[in-house]
């Protein structure tokens, strides 16, 4: 369990929904075994994705699930949430004026 070539694949349980009961319980021991909550704040979107559309909406998806992690009582998901909240509206609000100029520009 405390192999160092495993170490990358720690928080690989943590890619998923940051509200669900069970992500939540891995966090608490990811932050007991000293990561940071920017890692796991991070570690959600780790899995890979598809897409179809506006990729600022699928950011807009992790501010929406951050904000409602933000809401809990407990200091470390709030931080988590802190986090998570400035990496996904900074990619949203990159990702909607990159779209913006794509609408009045057109594609290259």
């Amino acid at each position: 369990m405390r192999d160092p070539e495993l170490k990358r694949f720690h928080l690989d349980p943590l890619a998923g929904d940051p509200n669900h009961n069970g992500w939540i319980t891995l966090a608490k021991q990811a932050l007991a075994a000293g990561y940071s909550p920017q890692s796991l704040a991070f570690a959600v979107n780790s899995g890979g994705f598809s897409w179809t559309g506006h990729l600022s909406n699928y950011y807009n998806q992790w501010v929406h699930s951050f904000e409602q992690l933000s809401q809990r009582q407990d200091p470390e998901l709030q931080a988590i949430a802190a986090e998570g909240l400035k990496w996904a509206t900074t990619a949203r609000d990159q990702e909607r004026k990159r779209e913006r100029v794509e609408e009045i520009e057109g594609w290259d």
